[in-house]
C-alpha cells in the first residue's frame, strides 16, 4: 500500500513486524512528510497496544514509507 493513500481514519490491518501472525487492526493517525535529515513517516494507533506500557499510553506506532508498503493493508468495506 502506497503511503500517499493513507488518510486520517482510514481503518487498516497491520501486518506484524517479523512477519508471521494474523494482520491486526489500527487506524491512521497522521502522516508527517519528509524534511531533509528526516525519513517520512506514517502515525498508526494500535487499539491492542493500548494501556499495554503506562496507563496514559494511546497505542501509537510509527512506520517509515519504506514499512507501510510491506505491513499495511486496508481493510474490506462492507456496503
Amino acid at each position: 500500500m502506497k503511503p500517499s493513500t493513507l488518510k486520517p481514519g482510514i481503518r487498516v490491518f497491520l501486518q506484524p513486524s517479523r512477519g508471521y501472525g494474523q494482520p491486526e487492526p489500527a487506524t491512521v493517525v497522521r502522516h508527517v512528510p519528509a524534511i531533509p535529515g528526516r525519513p517520512a513517516y506514517t502515525t498508526i494507533r494500535r487499539d491492542s497496544y493500548a494501556k499495554f506500557g503506562l496507563p496514559a499510553d494511546v497505542g501509537c506506532v510509527h512506520l517509515l514509507d519504506a514499512d507501510i508498503a510491506w505491513r499495511v493493508q486496508p481493510m474490506e468495506q462492507t456496503v
